[in-house]
């Protein structure tokens, strides 16, 4: 974990914000989400677009992400 996440660990009002720094710290630490690897791996044709949107964490996000890409 990076200073961004341990911070947010310790402080009870910042938990929400551990998802969003791992996804900001992807390139530079090489943390990701769940949701990361599996937008991945759809777009890399390893899993169909249902399979990931089944094993979302949140499929509204995950949905989001997919149209965005």
């Amino acid at each position: 974990a990076n200073a961004s996440i341990r911070n947010s660990m310790l402080d009870p009002t910042k938990i929400n914000e551990i998802v969003e720094n791992m996804e900001k710290g992807r390139d530079r630490y090489g943390s990701q989400t769940f949701d990361q690897c599996l937008l991945d791996l759809y777009k890399n044709g390893l899993i169909l677009k249902e399979e990931a949107l089944r094993s979302a964490t949140s499929k509204n996000d995950f949905s989001l992400k997919l149209n965005l890409s």
